[in-house]
């Protein structure tokens, strides 16, 4: 009986020691653990100290405050292809807002303009994750423009980067 089951001992290491690598490429990697990350109270420090009202102001005066601040090359996930993905405090903030968990090294361009958004006191407006979902809703509600409209500050701006006529980055 032993031998039977040092066997297949042997068998389960030699199977989980064979299917390993193809299993490390296919899930993302944390490269530094979560000590030392930014907290709520770090980047609240970074906001303007007070809001004027119009929203659009308000708006201007958190984007601003957010200049120079960058993805993180300390803590970040690297996907199988080898890209990373830092953590920002977007996608920390957007987690702790939605309960999420994987948002911390999410693609944080439109988890940006919520932050700023939300930090400004904009509320009662329609937000959508997605860049073609969230232009779709504002054009439902006649707040997307698409030509003939020259932007003013404290308007959002949505990019097709790559040509398919769907915005797909948002600033």
């Amino acid at each position: 009986m032993k031998n039977f089951t040092a066997q297949r001992l042997l068998a389960l290491v030699l199977a989980i020691a064979m299917l390993l690598p193809m299993v490390q490429g296919a899930l993302p990697v944390v490269h530094a653990v979560s000590d030392g990350m930014e907290t709520a109270a770090d980047w609240e420090a970074t906001l303007p100290e007070k809001l004027t009202g119009n929203w659009r102001e308000d708006l201007l005066a958190v984007v601003q405050s957010q200049l120079g601040y960058t993805e993180s090359d300390r803590y970040y996930l690297e996907d199988a292809d080898g890209s990373r993905r830092g953590y920002t405090r977007y996608g920390g903030w957007y987690g702790s807002y939605t309960q999420s968990q994987d948002t911390p090294y999410a693609d944080w361009n439109v988890m940006f303009l919520f932050f700023c958004l939300y930090y400004a006191d904009v509320s009662d407006f329609p937000l959508e994750e997605d860049c073609a979902d969230w232009t779709a809703v504002l054009a439902a509600y006649d707040l997307y423009k698409q030509e003939n409209y020259a932007p003013v500050a404290g308007d959002l701006v949505f990019l097709d980067t790559d040509f398919d006529n769907t915005a797909d980055r948002a600033g």
